[in-house]
């Protein structure tokens, strides 16, 4: 599913930096959800529990997601400067790390998540205190966002280091906690075909709503624009999850496929640092026609991910590259 998600990111990147011409809502749909998706994952895959969270292990995995997730972009976003010729202060401070705005949003995000763990876990909170909280801080966070943008707020200096995308999506983050956290109750809703039934209902509706700008106008105040968004976001999520969830068993039984699969899953930060570098030099294309656009779109983000995993697979050679470059563990 990580893998699927960074094939998206990377498949936007080809749409916005090198095609034109062509817009379909189900390419609009996907893209819409990809980086939610990413952090609902990073969520999902992050979650501990409550006592789990001493002060020992608290710093220990603090460290370690620091390391993974601020040195490599720094770096990455350096070489990119030097490669391209950009002045990295001044692009700095225009626009923050600029592409590589990702790793420390999420590692902003776990900074949340682990200081309430570790102060629930000492004030001995329950697990469902705990995640009751992150609930309500990330949707107040949301709405921060939602007000800010609905009156064109400007964020001044905190958009350098991406407090308001913070804001947009910490949300997400939290609902992939809660899904971990009640894994049997989440499973059992997607396996039933209510559960599904009613999702499929609701992104439907919601999808409606998006893409017919006079049934919006009409709809009542409380279903604006971002809480569309958020719903329609969130609902695609889950339906994704659902696909991958009932193929578990093939994309687990040891094939080719699913042995690349979930390579590519846990190379996707390196994906994610390295494909900038393929899509800078190329010249935008128009293409009008659908079928061909798709193709051409699906056909270079293959390609881009493909030598993404060949350079990752290059530096990993060297332990010292891949430990300072890709985040990667030290060998003994």
């Amino acid at each position: 599913m990580r893998a699927f998600t960074m094939f998206l990111v990377v498949m936007q990147h080809v749409d916005s930096f090198v095609l034109s011409g062509f817009n379909s809502p189900v390419y609009k749909v996907l893209l819409l959800i990809r980086m939610p998706m990413f952090f609902f994952i990073s969520g999902f895959i992050g979650y501990k529990a409550l006592n789990e969270w001493t002060r020992s292990f608290y710093v220990q995995r603090l460290r370690k997601k620091a390391f993974v997730q601020l040195i490599p972009a720094t770096i990455f976003f350096l070489l990119y400067s030097l490669v391209f010729g950009i002045n990295p202060l001044s692009t700095f401070s225009a626009n923050g790390f600029e592409r590589y705005w990702f790793t420390y949003v999420l590692f902003y995000m776990f900074v949340i998540y682990y200081t309430v763990s570790v102060l629930m876990r000492k004030f001995r909170c329950s697990s469902t205190s705990q995640l009751l909280l992150l609930i309500a801080m990330s949707l107040s966070m949301w709405l921060l966002f939602v007000q800010c943008q609905r009156h064109g707020v400007n964020w001044g200096l905190t958009s350098l280091f991406y407090i308001d995308r913070l804001c947009h999506y910490y949300v997400f983050f939290v609902i992939g906690l809660l899904c971990r956290h009640h894994l049997s109750l989440f499973h059992h809703f997607i396996n039933h075909w209510a559960g599904i039934g009613m999702l499929l209902l609701c992104f439907g509706g919601c999808l409606t709503l998006i893409f017919t700008p006079w049934l919006t106008t009409r709809a009542p105040g409380i279903i604006n624009y971002g809480v569309q968004m958020l719903v329609v976001c969130q609902l695609g999520i889950f339906l994704v999850y659902f696909c991958f969830y009932r193929l578990r068993h093939i994309l687990a039984n040891g094939s080719k496929l699913s042995r690349g699969l979930a390579f590519a899953g846990r190379r996707t930060l390196d994906v994610y640092l390295i494909h900038y570098f393929f899509l800078a030099p190329l010249t935008k294309v128009h293409i009008t026609s659908g079928p061909l656009y798709v193709l051409t779109s699906v056909s270079l983000t293959v390609c881009a991910y493909l030598l993404c995993l060949c350079v990752s697979r290059a530096i990993r050679i060297s332990p010292t590259l891949a430990h300072w470059m890709l985040g990667a563990k030290k060998e003994g």
